[in-house]
């Protein structure tokens, strides 16, 4: 292995030595020997940290209700995330999203959904 690193850095040495001119005349012969070199690095370990994402989803007759029920149904889950060990510092809230819910059904004529 190490006569291999010589020659290629021979090689290299050689050609950085040769004039432009005379590397753009010289052509490799498809019987010559070529030296190509490649490097692959892999490192394992065990993961030491995980990210995983809960939510719940609730509905009301209105926003304010539908949050207020989503509240509840969250402390729930987070209470239950502590009891699996999970410290509070690593709790966080990432989003709340509030939709409205249409009814597409056929409505009496000039009602909304």
């Amino acid at each position: 292995m190490r006569n291999l690193l010589l020659a290629g850095a021979a090689v290299a040495v050689a050609a950085a030595a040769l004039p432009a001119a005379a590397l753009a005349q010289a052509q490799t012969p498809s019987d010559s020997a070529m030296v190509s070199f490649s490097v692959s690095e892999e490192v394992k370990r065990a993961p030491d940290r995980a990210s995983i994402g809960a939510g719940v989803t609730t509905a009301g007759p209105t926003a304010v209700e539908a949050l207020r029920a989503n509240s509840v149904a969250m402390e729930r889950l987070i209470a239950a995330a502590k009891k699996a060990g999970i410290r509070p510092a690593d709790i966080q809230t990432t989003g709340i999203n509030i939709s409205p819910q249409y009814d597409y059904r056929p409505q009496e004529q000039g009602q909304p959904p």
